[in-house]
């Protein structure tokens, strides 16, 4: 507090004789809203006093006064320690890895380095998916959206760049993704990239359901498939298309990496230019 108790006491008589000054008044009212003890002592004052003489309301007055500054100020001092906690819990959140935006906590993820280029993402509402190229690999990063922002997931993906890829169609990180809801819900998704101009157009059937996109050379594509029945198989089909329709290119399983791969299936030096 300000003023001590003893120097504020010595001043209430004044106060309610109407004889203290302007400043005097002021630091009694300020002292009152901060002490409750010196507050019950000035109400004893007053009730000794015999309050019919025409000021009696006026000196009552302080009190009033002296209440609604003592409102006034909890409610500041609540306002700020909200403030304050609200500050400190993001501070808190922002040091364990939230982020506001889904792009900053996959970048934040740990799994990326120097060489790695965001090429692509997809947004599945509450999780957001991010493709990016590295030197040696394609790195996928999920993150979900929680209430209080953004944070990476541990099912970090790496897809190694195979050299029997290069020219002809890549897969950039297939997913396979289950939610951690109760209705479990889950996604495939196809990322490739196609660097073969022959190609035109490609098809993939996942979960029984096909479907086909049309694909320049050098871009980055996806082809999402959703599932809710996590006992639906996912034998997968895939197909690269020229531009008369001719089947180039095969979706197959690798045996040495027990990974999909695109094979193709009419040499290039047979292919019509």
């Amino acid at each position: 507090m300000k003023y001590k108790c003893d120097m504020v006491r010595d001043l209430m008589p004044l106060c309610v004789d109407e004889a203290a000054t302007d400043t005097s008044k002021n630091i009694v009212v300020e002292h009152l809203a901060e002490c409750k003890k010196c507050e019950k002592y000035y109400i004893n004052i007053i009730n000794e006093i015999q309050l019919d003489t025409p000021n009696s309301e006026e000196t009552k007055g302080y009190v009033t006064i002296a209440k609604k500054m003592r409102r006034r100020n909890l409610i500041i001092r609540l306002f700020i320690g909200f403030i304050v906690g609200i500050a400190f819990e993001l501070l808190l959140f922002y040091a364990v890895g939230y982020r506001l935006t889904a792009e900053s906590a996959a970048d934040l993820s740990g799994r990326l380095n120097n060489s790695s280029k965001l090429i692509g993402n997809y947004d599945w509402g509450d999780w957001e998916f991010y493709f990016y190229n590295s030197e040696n690999s394609y790195d996928v990063v999920t993150v979900k959206k929680h209430w209080n922002g953004w944070k990476a997931q541990d099912n970090y993906l790496i897809w190694p760049k195979f050299i029997t890829d290069k020219g002809g169609i890549i897969n950039a990180g297939s997913i396979y993704y289950w939610t951690d809801t109760d209705d479990k819900f889950g996604i495939q998704i196809f990322p490739l990239i196609v660097e073969d101009e022959n190609v035109t157009s490609v098809e993939i059937t996942a979960f029984n359901e096909t479907k086909s996109l049309d694909v320049k050379a050098g871009e980055f594509n996806i082809l999402v498939f959703e599932n809710n029945d996590p006992n639906l198989g996912n034998n997968q089909l895939g197909y690269g298309y020229d531009a008369a329709g001719n089947i180039i290119y095969k979706l197959v399983k690798s045996e040495e990496t027990m990974r999909y791969m695109w094979k193709r299936l009419i040499p290039k030096s047979m292919m019509i230019q």
